[in-house]
C-alpha cells in the first residue's frame, strides 16, 4: 500500500481503527513488553 498523503488525521483514524479491538490491544500490548524486556537484555 503507498501512501499519496500522510495527515495527522488519518493516522489517528487507523490507530483508533486498531485499538478499537480489544484482541489487538492486547497483541500490541504484549509486544511492546517484549520489545523492552528484549531490549533490556541486550543493553546488559
Amino acid at each position: 500500500m503507498e501512501h499519496n498523503r500522510l495527515t495527522l488525521e488519518e493516522d489517528i483514524q487507523l490507530i483508533n481503527n486498531i485499538l478499537d479491538d480489544i484482541d489487538m490491544r492486547y497483541i500490541i500490548l504484549f509486544l511492546y513488553v517484549i520489545r523492552n524486556d528484549l531490549l533490556k537484555d541486550l543493553s546488559d
